[in-house]
């Protein structure tokens, strides 16, 4: 697991992230090469940025530019939104509780039509 976090941020929460094997890479969220760098081989991409508009919207947008195969947002009262372009899917659910992982694998494996 890679965490993006502003450089020069030591907040406990980052911290607490490494100590639980996450690498902890410094990136310019206003720069879309240096997402595209820090997210170079990443399967997903979860993004947990908040604040007013230009985080969550001009930052997020910047962060959808950079290409990885599937992307998720979270936001207040869990409320999660998972896209995944290979297999032309858009999941959005509300207030839910457990793993959202478990959640995607059971829409995964349901049958197609």
């Amino acid at each position: 697991m890679r965490a993006l976090v502003r450089p020069g941020n030591i907040k406990p929460q980052v911290m607490a992230l490494q100590d639980v094997g996450a690498e902890i890479i410094e990136v310019n969220f206003y720069s879309v090469t240096a997402l595209t760098t820090a997210c170079a081989g990443a399967s997903c991409v979860l993004s947990a940025l908040s604040g007013l508009r230009p985080v969550i919207v001009d930052m997020q947008k910047r962060l959808l530019d950079a290409p990885a195969s599937r992307y998720a947002a979270l936001g207040a009262g869990s409320n999660t939104i998972w896209v995944d372009p290979g297999h032309d899917l858009v999941i959005g659910w509300r207030w839910h509780n457990g793993s959202p992982s478990e959640r995607i694998k059971r829409v995964l494996a349901a049958p197609k039509s």
